[in-house]
């Protein structure tokens, strides 16, 4: 598994990748990018068979300038890196990147205001393991805000999913998610919308995961009672045709508090898994873990990965087969670490 993360040691954010191997969770430093002065953010990494992939925004030297979304690739398990290249390339501030990856395709989406304004949500897709990538495309091109994408890739499948700001005066936490899926390795989209009221926009941003044809995502929903008017709940809504028709709706965690974010959630094969933050024992946060075998259509009880209460946060899962691979920021000391889990899914035969 392979993980990176922005330093803020001295000077500005350097952009670090690490390989965890073994279920011990040794981990060894691959390459810190970029080598300059300036300040990188945002880190996200994909990996598929021997290739590695790398997105970040990066002001490319010019303090205090707009960002732009950079990509670099490691063709032998991160022994070595290519030349960092800018996908985004404009005068707007490109930021929030996210990257996916399937055999020899490459995905990367972001958000920017390459055209001035509100922010837009742009795609960019390479067919030969990052070598070239197509000129970006503009998915939302619209007036409302989106912000936030998640992208997820199995075969020629492709999704995107990202918030469209929804607010009215009245009701100012409405929020839309968008979802686009492709069958094409990105040539061509179709979109889906789902639109919530009352909801944290700023907290509640979704997540995406894809497995075949089944293409995964979540949200929140009211689940106020009496006494406790602004709980929520978590539901997984489920498709099995690439994202043209999401058929299940599930809940996997009920009575939450409103300002939980949503779960991080990873796929394979029939297997989902869920991963996120609850301070249910009363502390400031504990990371709870929930995964399906029948391709969400129902979940095992969660189960308490850290159990001590302290203050953890922005838990991450990944998966391959039976094994999932979480991890989560624990800052209940005074030197922030990041601790890791790996989890092997037994099925006990009758």
């Amino acid at each position: 598994m392979y993980v990176a993360w922005s330093n803020s040691g001295p000077g500005n954010g350097a952009i670090n990748v690490e390989k965890i191997s073994g279920n011990n969770g040794k981990a060894t430093t691959l390459i810190n990018l970029p080598n300059n002065s300036s300040n990188s953010t945002y880190p996200h990494v994909a990996a598929s068979g021997d290739n590695l992939y790398v997105v970040y925004a990066d002001n490319n030297g010019t303090q205090g300038g707009n960002g732009d979304i950079f990509f670099s690739s490691s063709r032998d398990q991160g022994k070595n890196f290519d030349e960092p290249i800018n996908l985004s390339n404009n005068g707007g501030n490109s930021t929030d990147p996210r990257v996916a990856a399937f055999g020899n395709n490459v995905y990367v989406a972001w958000a920017d205001t390459g055209k001035g304004g509100n922010a837009d949500i742009f795609f960019s897709s390479s067919r030969d393991q990052g070598k070239n990538f197509d000129e970006p495309i503009n998915l939302s091109n619209n007036n409302p805000n989106s912000t936030n994408p998640e992208v997820a890739a199995s075969g020629h499948n492709v999704g995107v999913v990202y918030v469209e700001d929804a607010s009215k005066r009245e009701t100012p936490d409405n929020v839309r998610f968008i979802i686009k899926t492709s069958t094409d390795n990105g040539t061509h989209f179709t979109t889906k919308k789902f639109e919530k009221k009352g909801i944290d926009k700023n907290t509640h941003l979704p997540q995406i995961a894809a497995s075949g044809d089944n293409v995964y995502f979540d949200l929140a929903d009211k689940d106020a009672k009496e006494g406790q008017p602004d709980n929520i709940r978590f539901i997984i809504k489920t498709s099995t045709d690439n994202g043209t028709e999401f058929i299940n709706s599930k809940g996997i965690k009920n009575d939450i508090d409103k300002s939980t974010p949503l779960p991080q959630i990873a796929a394979s094969g029939d297997n989902l898994y869920a991963v996120w933050v609850d301070n249910e024992k009363g502390g400031k946060g504990d990371i709870f873990f929930s995964s399906s075998r029948d391709e969400g259509k129902t979940f095992n009880e969660p189960i308490n990965l850290s159990n001590n209460g302290a203050n953890f946060t922005n838990p991450e899962v990944s998966a391959s087969g039976s094994n999932a691979y979480v991890l989560w920021s624990d800052s209940s000391s005074e030197k922030n670490v990041i601790k890791y889990k790996h989890i092997k899914i037994v099925t006990l035969d009758s």
